[in-house]
């Protein structure tokens, strides 16, 4: 014998609010690259960089901090791919 179950409701399922966390409010930062230009990159995009992130907090940057971070040794070509992988 068979056992039937009740069938899924898959779009009711799909629809309700999920608890995923809510997201971070935008914090940016201001790198300025090795030939001094300055690049916006915010601090969900700077996580995607372990390097990044690790200078950011070793440093003790805070959150919403004005003051350039200065990136000697990378131009701003890098930097400018580093933000957009990081999006």
């Amino acid at each position: 014998m068979a056992v039937e179950q009740a069938p899924v409701d898959v779009v009711a399922a799909a629809a309700a609010p999920n608890n995923a966390a809510p997201a971070e409010p935008a914090v940016y930062f201001t790198l300025e690259s090795s030939d001094n230009q300055e690049v916006k990159i915010s601090s969900l995009a700077l996580q995607q960089s372990k390097t990044l992130a690790d200078l950011v907090a070793n440093l003790q940057y805070q959150n919403g901090t004005t003051e350039t971070i200065p990136m000697d040794n990378i131009s701003k070509a890098t930097l400018d791919k580093v933000v957009e992988c990081g999006q």
